[in-house]
Parts: structure tokens; sequence; C-alpha cells
């Protein structure tokens, strides 16, 4: 029978930091999203979807995290979770923050209560720009 080696440590660092992990919703690419379709308004949507997809990789933000090979993620943090609000608005995250269910921790984000399968979190900041921009998707 075949024995494996152990794993390296590269490798349980990020095992850990994937079991441990809790999601951060972000409103960059919310908020870039909606000042481009602002700014492009008048353009031919053939010709907006490109100009506003040079504005989301000139400004939004590019994570790395050491012991990464491909580098590069959806947002600012390790477990980013950006809110696509041309796709529709994302209301499954305002509507608890709204409703008060989600609480603010030590670490200064809004977490979602404990007995949810998925940890997932927001900054105040985020949350408000969320709630700015999702009228005009509206």
């Amino acid at each position: 029978m075949y024995t494996y080696r152990p794993v390296t440590e590269r490798m349980q660092r990020m095992r850990e930091r994937i079991r441990d992990r809790v999601v951060v919703n972000t409103a960059e690419r919310a908020v870039i999203l909606t000042e481009a379709y602002k700014k492009y308004e008048k353009v031919d949507p053939m010709i907006k979807r490109p100009l506003t997809f040079k504005e989301l990789c000139e400004k939004m933000t590019v994570f790395v995290e050491d012991d990464e090979i491909i580098v590069g993620g959806k947002g600012p943090h390790l477990f980013s979770s950006p809110a696509y609000p041309e796709w529709g608005v994302s209301d499954w995250i305002l509507e608890p923050l709204d409703k008060g269910e989600w609480t603010l921790r030590e670490d200064g984000l809004l977490h979602n209560p404990d007995d949810e399968p998925i940890r997932l979190a927001i900054s105040p900041e985020d949350y408000q720009a969320l709630k700015s921009v999702i009228g005009y998707w509206q």
C-alpha cells in the first residue's frame, strides 16, 4: 500500500485559512460599477460593457495572499464576496442587516448569526455603500 508523505507547511497553513474562513462581503465592485454605468449612461451597451470592465480592472483592489501560487481574487480580502448589482439587487445581504440580525463584533465587522452554516461578515462602511448604490439598480 502507498504511504503518502506528510503535508507541507504551506499546504497546512492554507488548509487552516480555508477551514477558519469568514467570507467578507464587499461593496467595492458595486460602487465602481455603479459609477462607471452612470459615467457611460449614454453610451451604446456594446461599448458600455467593455468600458465598465476596464474601470473595474483599473480600480479594484488586487489581493495577493502569502503561499498562493495563482494570485488575485474577487476582492480586497482573502475570502471576498463582491456584490454584482447588474445581475440583481443584493437583498439577500441587505435584508438581514436591515432587520438587525447581524452583530457588530470586536473586529469591526458585522457578522451573521453563529448558527448559520457559512460565516459571513461585512464592514459597516460597505453596508452603507451597498445601500447607497442599490437604488440605481432597482
